[in-house]
């Protein structure tokens, strides 16, 4: 083989490598996008229903001791709404077993809203103790499905499952939040 030959095998071997590790490198800097949007996503859709898990316990503290405000309910309401704007984002985000655990943190922070609503706005059928139960268990799926989420969100990010490592986090943050 002449030296021009194999100089023009090296320059094309020279240039496939360049631009492979190119290709390489910027799909690990769009994986790494992926990654930071979806962890935005899911931080932004746990602090609303964390805010939203707030409002609700003020609601049902007040209720319980008789010192309801319609206020409470007003921002209670609001921060349901906001969470379910947030789920609008974790849906299209996905991937499916995340979304789909979204969904069922939504659906029981909604019933939980719904409950407090037609107490208040109702036309009386609906007792106060009632009203009581039917929360707290709304409530209580709530907070499981808000830890199937978080455990979910984390199996994606991290690749591993952290659901004792979730359970801690949870009640710690429920420890200091309540």
């Amino acid at each position: 083989m002449d030296q021009g030959l194999a100089g023009l095998i090296g320059a094309v071997v020279g240039i496939t490598g360049a631009l492979g590790a190119a290709y390489l490198a910027g799909r690990g800097q769009r994986e790494q996008w992926r990654v930071q949007l979806r962890r935005d996503t899911y931080g932004q859709f746990l602090a609303r229903t964390k805010r939203a898990e707030r409002a609700g316990k003020a609601v049902r503290l007040a209720m319980d001791s008789g010192r309801f405000e319609p206020g409470l309910y007003a921002t209670f309401a609001a921060a349901v709404a906001e969470a379910e704007e947030s789920l609008a984002l974790v849906l299209l985000e996905g991937p499916w077993s995340v979304a789909s655990s979204a969904e069922d943190v939504v659906r029981h922070l909604d019933g939980w809203r719904w409950v407090v609503e037609l107490w208040y706005d109702g036309d009386g059928t609906l007792t106060l103790e009632r009203a009581l139960e039917s929360a707290g268990r709304d409530e209580d799926r709530f907070t499981q499905e808000l830890e199937q989420f978080t455990n979910e969100v984390r199996r994606l990010l991290h690749g591993r499952d952290h659901t004792l490592t979730a359970r801690l986090a949870y009640r710690l943050a429920a420890r200091h939040s309540a």
